[in-house]
């Protein structure tokens, strides 16, 4: 394995790359890893969430607010609309949040058709029973 090689981010301020995974040693910096793949084209770096979101997995890991519910929303939504039928993963680790921001993630989960699994990774104060619902082991 190689060393870390250091690179520079105007919006950071040093940051160590790894063959996978690029973070940041300042703490409390809001800052999402990046996710390098290498191919015989060549290397793409993906966010971690839109990585995820390829692999239909959506992560709400803060408390539930109309920000966030407009986020997983959007995400439904395009999943439902790449592939209707393909199941769908939300992992949880949330203290609750806004009833109505809950009740709206609900909606669009009664709305969508692929089937969604929701998974408790740490705290959840569970909005709504969608049916496959199970803690991490």
């Amino acid at each position: 394995a190689s060393a870390p090689q250091k690179i520079h981010n105007p919006t950071q301020s040093i940051l160590t790359q790894s063959p996978h995974l690029v973070t940041s040693p300042a703490r409390n910096v809001h800052f999402v890893p990046v996710v390098v793949e290498s191919s015989g084209s060549g290397e793409r770096a993906y966010d971690l969430f839109s990585r995820l979101l390829a692999e239909r997995i959506i992560c709400i890991m803060t408390p539930i607010d109309d920000h966030l519910a407009g986020l997983v929303i959007g995400q439904l939504l395009h999943l439902q609309g790449s592939n209707s039928t393909e199941p769908i993963s939300i992992y949880i680790n949330s203290p609750g949040g806004l009833v109505s921001a809950g009740l709206a993630i609900y909606d669009t989960m009664q709305y969508v058709t692929a089937p969604i699994s929701t998974w408790c990774a740490g705290t959840s104060k569970r909005h709504c029973d969608s049916g496959c619902r199970d803690p991490l082991p």
